[in-house]
């Protein structure tokens, strides 16, 4: 039996070493964390993209459509169905869009995304403003306290050695067919720490650490006396209000369990500090921001989502702050790749995996058994 290392246990690792081990491989999954999921599988949007986020790009929209139904239809037990998460996209009626409204709903269609489109008068009722037009979509939500559990206990069943708490900096070349990963010989390794370790430059994508703000905030009324829909402003610096996914609410915020939580991303301040580094990166994640800088960001994020939901603060209150640190590409185009390949400057069998969309996960798995299967030598997804 073909031993494998996959370093990294988020989404990526845990579903690859779960679909490698029903294959037949030997598997030890290691995470610098003392738990899986403690990286960008938790701190994120949580939403399983139907690609109506990206209308700057027709790559991205579309592999959201294909990945999204196979997420669906592989993991229903993990998600909020799409039924019950009805999300409001409006273009804002100012001179920052990058997208007016007539062209993204054009573009919409044109990919066939299903939108039910809303009259100015029904945005005015709903308590938008200062927008051009909208659509109401309805997309899943992945409820990440139930897929940690899940892979936890899968991976355990499944005879997947989970190796926490170490953290991997140094691989041994053992011969043309062995890399050696904290003193063990391995027949493979698979990267899926978002380019965090065993970094990869590539020339066509610039990778860089992304220090990630957002506000969490819940509804002042109770769940039985309204319910609220998330929103997005669109095409630019602007903000969303999206679910916090969540099927049980965390303990620290259980005062709110019978209110709606929500997380505010904005495409302005929630990048809030760029790193090439990871160690520089790492740094500013567990120093958290100052006060100040606390504050600031806060007050600009909810003057700008009030521009666009005058009542907001009549209607949420903002109970913390998240900061994660995310792995992104530098692309105007709004691009997110899925990147698989065999990085034979370390090694013939090391293969990396990146990509910053979850539901990406089939098309990685796809890609690695091509590149195993292949004997590494003869696919298209290697490097020097």
């Amino acid at each position: 039996m073909m031993r494998m290392a996959i370093i990294g246990a988020g989404i990526y690792g845990c579903h690859l070493a779960l679909s490698l081990r029903a294959k037949g491989f030997s598997i030890d999954l290691y995470d610098m964390a003392d738990d899986i999921f403690s990286g960008a599988s938790t701190h994120n949007s949580y939403r399983i993209h139907k690609g109506y986020h990206y209308p700057r790009s027709g790559v991205t929209r579309e592999m959201c459509k294909i990945d999204e139904a196979r997420f669906i239809a592989h993991y229903p037990n993990l998600v909020s169905y799409a039924s019950h998460n009805s999300k409001i996209f409006c273009v804002a009626n100012d001179d920052k869009t990058l997208i007016d409204y007539k062209t993204m709903k054009t573009i919409m269609k044109g990919t066939g995304l299903e939108i039910e489109e809303l009259t100015f008068s029904q945005l005015t009722e709903l308590g938008f403003a200062n927008v051009e037009g909208g659509f109401r979509v309805h997309e899943a939500i992945l409820l990440v306290d139930k897929a940690k559990a899940w892979f936890k206990r899968a991976l355990n069943e499944s005879n997947v050695r989970l190796k926490l708490n170490r953290r991997v900096n140094d691989l041994k070349v053992l011969d043309d067919e062995l890399i050696q990963v904290d003193n063990t010989p391995y027949d493979f390794v698979i990267n899926c720490t978002y380019n965090q370790a065993f970094q990869y430059i590539s020339g066509k994508h610039q990778h860089y650490f992304d220090l990630c703000f957002s506000l969490l905030v819940a509804t002042k009324q109770l769940k039985t006396e309204r319910t609220y829909e998330s929103f997005g402003i669109f095409d630019g610096t602007y903000p969303s209000l999206e679910p916090y996914g969540y099927a049980d609410i965390p303990l620290q915020y259980r005062k709110y369990r019978d209110h709606q939580l929500f997380q505010i991303f904005h495409v302005q301040y929630t990048s809030y500090q760029q790193f090439n580094d990871i160690d520089e990166a790492r740094k500013a994640l567990h120093k958290g921001l100052p006060l100040k800088q606390l504050r600031e960001v806060t007050d600009n994020i909810i003057e700008d989502i009030a521009k666009f939901y005058p009542h907001f603060l009549d209607e949420f209150e903002v109970i913390d702050h998240i900061l994660a640190l995310k792995t992104k590409v530098r692309d105007l185009s709004d691009t997110r790749p899925l990147l698989v390949f065999c990085d034979k400057s370390r090694h013939n069998r090391f293969i990396h995996v990146f990509s910053s969309k979850l539901t990406s996960i089939f098309t990685a798995e796809e890609r690695v058994l091509s590149l195993l299967e292949g004997g590494i030598k003869n696919t298209q997804y290697c490097v020097a």
